[in-house]
């Protein structure tokens, strides 16, 4: 729900969302908010790829796919720091991990950041996969060499 408040504070944004609890704490929403319901994986996918902007600030998905998802397909995604992706000497932390993550104040903040930064970041993040990927192939390379 923090997340949603932020971003419903951006006049003119177009939210797309799962599922949608709790509509009555939204009536001064100034977005557009677009209920989905569950979607097929490729369908899913297929919206990721037309977002600006993912938001998957948690305080429980330490390893959440989607962010790694969203970022290979060049889109930029506001991550907790309880994620573990960008470690604080990544040069995409600054720009993309929320530290406080129950402020709607501060999860907007990131937002408006990434928007004035996205050039910027697009090049941060074609890096970030090719490293992580890298990286990962390796150590799925040396786990079978050690099993």
């Amino acid at each position: 729900m923090t997340q949603l408040l932020a971003a419903c504070s951006i006049k003119g944004a177009e939210l797309h969302v799962l599922e949608l609890d709790e509509p009555m704490y939204l009536e001064y929403c100034a977005a557009t908010i677009i209920v989905h319901g569950l979607l097929p994986q490729s369908e899913l996918y297929s919206l990721i790829a037309r977002m600006d902007v993912l938001l998957y600030v948690s305080l429980s998905e330490s390893s959440g796919l989607m962010a790694l998802d969203a970022l290979s397909m060049g889109i930029p995604c506001i991550i907790s720091h309880t994620g573990g992706y960008l470690r604080e000497d990544s040069p995409l932390f600054q720009h993309l991990v929320v530290s406080e993550l129950n402020s709607p104040k501060a999860i907007r903040l990131k937002i408006l950041h990434v928007y004035e930064n996205m050039e910027l970041l697009y090049p941060l993040m074609e890096d970030f996969v090719t490293r992580y990927t890298r990286e990962a192939r390796s150590s799925v390379e040396t786990f079978f060499e050690i099993n």
